[in-house]
């Protein structure tokens, strides 16, 4: 078997799809709605909330770990039409078409902040202060160029690619300065992108451009690591090499931290490093419990569900979010409008 197929190719039934990626995207999904929904922004369980600037919670692994699986999920659909033969041109034009599907429907979601409450005859922000970046976006635009390196270049040249991208990119943050006025990222975010069409009106977007290039990296460590760990997948000792890896890397990416630190809004080399290896970490675990038939049903099928619809569970909840957001069901004693997530925040 050819190394295309191998990869193509999966132990669950000879089919193209690992039950246990799937159970990572849906789990790493699942969080992120958790994160992004979370009753009350003045209230928010500690761990799904991000960390001020430097340090990682739970909630700052989400999106990395999803980035992640774009990338293993993008090796095995890329391996599998090479092995039948598909041209690497093709195989991009699909790429940039998905791309840039993704970074329209979030660009979406941000129209629909201004939309609904015209729609709904309230104050609404002005149109000019449209964020063009977003989560979709980013996941969007490291799919494409990702992709773009997959198909095109060599193994090593991928490796040294990534290499340089997070040494130079540790190099120019340094220690992360919270100033947004010296901060590098946001610099050069901001001579770029108008201020009124950032994040909060800038000048730091947490998906910025700067920090979109670790964000290729994150990806191309899931990409890497499905091309290895796939045609082994089969045995319980590549779950656990794969533990151990992740595992190394984690302690790496501490490490790392003395240099340029784990700070998710800057997506620095550290943060890369820490997030890839935590996510490795959890794909083993959930691989492990996949190689246990008596577990799988109903350990992992709730999250099957939600990583098979991932972007639709995403986009839909952002609507609904929003949505939600500005129905009024109530009034208060002094007669102010009460919206139905704060009507279920306050009673349910």
């Amino acid at each position: 078997m050819s190394e295309h197929a191998a990869l193509a190719t999966s132990p669950d039934r000879g089919t193209s799809r690992l039950v246990s990626l799937d159970a990572l995207r849906g789990l790493t999904v699942a969080a992120m709605l958790l994160v992004n929904n979370p009753g009350s922004w003045s209230h928010i369980y500690t761990p799904l909330a991000h960390a001020p600037w430097n340090g990682c919670t739970l909630a700052d692994l989400v999106f990395p770990f999803f980035l992640f699986t774009v990338g293993a999920s993008m090796a095995i659909s890329l391996e599998r039409s090479l092995a039948r033969d598909a041209r690497r041109s093709t195989l991009l034009i699909q790429a940039l078409r998905r791309g840039i599907m993704l970074f329209a429907l979030g660009l979406g979601l941000n129209l629909l902040t201004l939309v609904i409450p015209r729609l709904a005859g309230q104050a609404a922000p002005a149109w000019e202060t449209l964020r063009l970046l977003g989560v979709l976006q980013r996941i969007g635009i490291v799919f494409m160029i990702a992709a773009a390196i997959a198909l095109y270049l060599p193994r090593a040249v991928q490796v040294l690619l990534a290499a340089l991208i997070l040494i130079g990119y540790a190099l120019i943050i340094g220690h992360a300065p919270v100033d947004d006025s010296t901060n590098p990222a946001a610099i050069f975010d901001a001579r770029i992108l108008p201020l009124r069409h950032m994040y909060r009106g800038g000048p730091l977007d947490p998906e910025g451009l700067a920090s979109t290039a670790p964000a290729i990296v994150t990806t191309l460590c899931g990409y890497w690591t499905a091309r290895w760990f796939v045609p082994r997948a089969a045995t319980s000792e590549a779950s656990q090499r794969l533990l151990g890896i992740g595992a190394g890397l984690v302690l790496l990416g501490i490490a790392s931290g003395s240099i340029t630190p784990v700070n998710k809004q800057l997506w620095t080399s550290s943060y890369v490093i820490l997030t890839a290896g935590a996510a490795m970490m959890c794909w083993a675990l959930l691989h492990h419990t996949e190689l246990s038939p008596q577990h799988r049903r109903g350990v992992l099928k709730p999250m099957v569900i939600f990583g098979s619809n991932a972007i639709f569970a995403f986009v839909a909840s952002g609507i609904v979010g929003r949505l939600l957001g500005h129905l009024f069901v109530a009034r208060t004693s002094d007669n102010t409008p009460i919206t139905l997530t704060r009507w279920a925040f306050d009673h349910l």
